[in-house]
């Protein structure tokens, strides 16, 4: 007798699933609902919200610990015996609809966002060079201004004289300056990049998953101890730098060295919040505690639900929360407007 974990779903049935409120993400063909355990996950629950009707096993996979990817099945439902396209997550705007229903549902999707997200890609769309139509470049009249070479007589020179001229008279609209920007740098990388489609990506998947296994052959996630001890004595020897100019009143070179001694602690911290110090949970959120939360006075918990998501939709203006605690970096022209 099948059990209900052998159910096989189809593409409308999760979406169906998802309409009606169920946080469903694919791992390794196995379709896992993790209502009951979201509020429970260490990494937070936006980094499972940017999963959601989505395939995560490379992610899931290089972010967990084997104990913990051991455990995944327990939130099995059922499976796929299809190859998965993605659905669009609630949270990044993505349009849910029930079995049987024309219309959106009225009950909203886990993960929606507090306000309307619009996508910048039509949802099911997959951006190629070819639709132009999607990153469109106008006509901005400075760039033959910028690239215009023909000076080499005098009427030549008049006439670019005068062009530049009238040209310096227009208006133009800031906000179409940063999108022509934009759409350059898409076709830019349109152009250099990989394609986006499936069986592209598939082939770059298998080649990650090929290099992951060779790494861990050959040893080369283990962690070399010595260079922590060495770390441990460098920040050991500021801290004491600190002490000692503070002692004689050198404020300045006191403040330089506890500084720099936070500064190096950091590192330890970012790699225990990535569990890539012991890679046992326990431990590493131990050393992390003990850094970030008692010497730093900042939360080791809160930082890895933030910086969890960065690397996973890394320095999207909306979505990746790291970005939006420095917004004096400029990583994309959307933080000049509203986002």
């Amino acid at each position: 007798m099948s059990s209900k974990k052998d159910k096989i779903y189809s593409p409308s049935e999760i979406e169906d699933l998802i309409a009606r409120g169920s946080i469903i993400i694919i791992y390794k063909r196995n379709v896992l609902k993790l209502n009951g355990f979201i509020e429970r996950h260490p990494g937070g629950e936006k980094i499972i919200h940017h999963f959601i009707g989505r395939d995560a096993t490379d992610e899931m996979n290089s972010y967990h610990v084997d104990e913990t990817v051991n455990a995944f099945n327990k939130f099995k439902i059922g499976e796929i015996d299809h190859s998965w396209i993605n659905f669009l997550p609630p949270i990044q705007g993505g349009i849910y609809k029930k079995i049987g229903e024309n219309l959106p549902n009225d009950k909203k999707p886990a993960g929606t966002m507090p306000v309307e997200i619009i996508p910048k890609i039509p949802q099911g769309v997959i951006l190629s060079i070819e639709k132009t139509e999607l990153y469109p470049i106008k006509h901005d009249p400075y760039s033959y201004i910028e690239s215009y070479k023909g000076v080499d007589t005098y009427d030549d020179y008049q006439s670019y004289k005068d062009l530049k001229s009238n040209i310096s008279s227009i208006i133009r609209d800031p906000e179409e300056i940063i999108e022509n920007y934009d759409n350059n740098l898409v076709k830019q990388d349109l152009e250099t990049l990989p394609s986006l489609d499936y069986e592209t990506q598939r082939k770059i998947s298998e080649k990650y998953n090929a290099l992951h296994k060779l790494l861990i052959e050959k040893n080369l996630y283990d962690c070399p101890y010595i260079e922590y001890f060495y770390q441990f004595c460098r920040c050991l020897s500021l801290f004491l730098y600190f002490l000692i100019f503070l002692k004689i009143k050198w404020l300045t070179l006191s403040a330089i060295s506890i500084g720099f001694c936070w500064q190096q602690l950091t590192f330890i911290a970012h790699d225990a919040g990535h569990i890539a110090i012991t890679h046992n949970y326990q431990f590493d959120n131990i050393i992390g505690v003990l850094i970030a939360d008692l010497f730093g006075g900042l939360s080791i918990g809160w930082w890895k639900r933030n910086h969890n998501i960065h690397h996973l939709v890394t320095n999207d203006p909306v979505h990746d929360p790291d970005i939006q605690h420095l917004p004096f970096f400029a990583v994309s022209t959307r933080l000049f407007g509203n986002i």
